[in-house]
C-alpha cells in the first residue's frame, strides 16, 4: 500500500502528491519549527526513497509472485538529490549497513524457469556488501544452504549497472539441472521455448561446493565437490571429483561463454573402474549409434584431455570435437553387434581374402562365436 502522510492541516495525502519543494521552505520558520520540519523532511524522504524511488532504481524484473516474511534494521546512507528546474528527485547512496531477516519467502518471476521458495536466514549488510551465514533455499525441487560473502550487495540491487561478486561454500542434498534449466517435464508451465544457456554479464561467483547426489539428462553422480567459478563469463570446475557408474571420475572443466552464442569446452578427466555399459548410457552413447551401451560390458580406467564446441542449446557440434585418450578396458566384451559377425562372413566369403587368411577365418569366427 502507498504509505500516507499528515500536512499541517492534518489532511492525509498521498506520499506521491508530495510538493517537496514546498516543505522545504523554511527560512520564515523559528529554529525549534526548523528543527521539526528537518525531522519530518527526513522521515518522508525515506518513506519516499523506499516506495517510489527504490522500485525505479531496482533492476527491472516482472515479479510475478511475491510473499514471505522480510525484516529490516539499518542505517541507509545517501545524498537526496531535488532538482526544481524539471521537479525530479535523485538518490546516491553512499553506504548501507544492518540485518535483513528473510523468514519462508517465495518469488517467481515472469518468464523466468527458476522458482526460488522456501528462502530463510539473515543477511548482515557492512559497507554495501552482504555476508550469509545458513541461508537455506529452494530453487524449484533443489534445496540448499549457502555460507559466504556478496560483494557489492547493496548497490547490485539498487543499480542495474553494478556487478555483484560470490565467494560462497554451497551445499545441498541433491541438484536436478534438468529441473533448473526447464528440461524437466512440466504441464503447469509453457515449456514450448527450448532453454538457451547464457552466462550472466552481472554476476560473477566463486563457490566450493558439496553436493549429495548431481543429475543431469541421463547422467548422474554421487559426492561431488569441487570449485565452481564463473568469471566474466567463463566458467570453470576445479578439483571436481565424483562417483559415477560404479567408478569415480576426477575432472577439470572450462566453458568459455564469451562469445554469446557458442561455448567453447575444455576437459581434462581421469577415469577409474568405471562400468563402460552405464558410462556410455549416461552419456547418451557419445552421439553415435554403432556402439550402444546394450553392445559394451567391463570395466574401464582412463585419463582424458577433450575439447568441443557446444550451441546455446547445449548442443555439442561433433564435427568440432578433439580428444585424446588413454584408455584400459579390464574384461571388456562386445554383446551382440552384429556388425563384427558381418565382418567375419564377408571374408569368409571373398575368395581372395579366404585364399590370403586362409584358416584364420575360422579362427575369427571362433572368436566372434559370443557375438549373437
Amino acid at each position: 500500500k502507498t504509505p500516507h502522510y499528515s500536512n499541517p492541516t492534518g489532511v492525509k495525502k498521498q506520499l506521491e502528491d508530495l510538493d517537496f519543494f514546498y516543505v522545504l521552505k523554511l527560512g520564515h520558520l523559528s529554529d525549534e519549527e526548523k528543527k521539526s520540519q528537518l525531522d519530518r523532511i527526513h522521515r518522508i524522504a525515506f518513506l519516499h526513497f523506499l516506495n517510489i524511488d527504490l522500485p525505479t532504481l531496482l533492476p527491472p524484473q516482472n515479479i510475478k509472485e511475491l510473499e514471505g516474511r522480510f525484516q529490516l534494521d539499518g542505517n541507509i546512507n545517501g545524498t537526496y538529490l531535488a532538482t526544481a528546474e524539471n521537479d525530479t528527485t535523485d538518490f546516491i547512496l553512499d553506504k548501507a549497513e544492518g540485518k535483513i531477516i528473510l523468514g519462508d519467502v517465495k518469488l517467481q518471476l515472469e518468464d523466468q524457469q527458476i522458482n526460488y521458495s522456501k528462502v530463510n536466514g539473515e543477511i548482515i549488510v557492512k559497507e554495501n556488501n552482504a555476508t550469509v551465514d545458513g541461508l537455506t533455499a529452494k530453487m524449484n525441487t533443489t534445496e540448499f544452504s549457502i555460507n559466504g560473502i556478496l560483494k557489492n550487495f547493496v548497490p547490485y540491487l539498487l543499480f542495474s549497472n553494478q556487478k555483484m561478486n560470490i565467494v560462497a561454500e554451497f551445499r545441498s542434498e541433491n541438484v536436478n539441472v534438468n529441473d533448473l534449466l526447464g528440461k524437466e517435464t512440466n504441464t503447469t508451465q509453457n515449456t514450448s521455448e527450448p532453454f538457451a544457456l547464457h552466462f550472466p554479464s552481472d554476476i560473477n561467483f566463486n563457490l566450493d561446493a558439496t553436493i549429495g547426489k548431481l543429475s543431469f539428462d541421463t547422467f548422474s553422480a554421487e559426492k561431488v565437490q569441487g570449485n565452481f567459478k564463473l568469471i566474466d563469463k567463463l566458467f570453470s570446475a576445479s578439483s571436481l571429483s565424483m562417483n559415477t557408474a560404479d567408478g569415480s571420475v576426477k575432472s577439470n572443466i572450462e566453458i568459455d561463454g564469451r562469445s554469446g552464442n557458442e561455448f567453447f569446452i575444455t576437459s581434462t578427466a581421469e577415469i577409474a573402474d568405471v562400468n563402460i555399459s552405464k558410462l556410455f548410457a549416461e552419456f547418451k552413447n557419445f552421439g553415435q549409434n554403432v556402439i550402444s551401451d546394450k553392445h559394451l560390458k567391463g570395466t574401464v580406467t582412463a585419463n582424458i584431455t577433450f575439447g568441443a564446441v557446444m550451441d546455446t542449446l547445449m548442443n555439442i557440434q561433433t564435427e568440432k570435437v578433439v580428444s585424446v585418450a588413454d584408455i584400459k578396458i579390464i574384461d571388456g566384451e562386445l554383446i551382440q553387434l552384429q556388425s563384427l559377425t558381418d565382418i567375419a562372413e564377408y571374408m569368409r566369403t571373398n575368395k581372395k581374402l579366404k585364399l590370403v587368411l586362409g584358416k584364420n577365418i575360422d579362427d575369427l569366427q571362433k572368436r566372434f562365436s559370443h557375438v549373437k
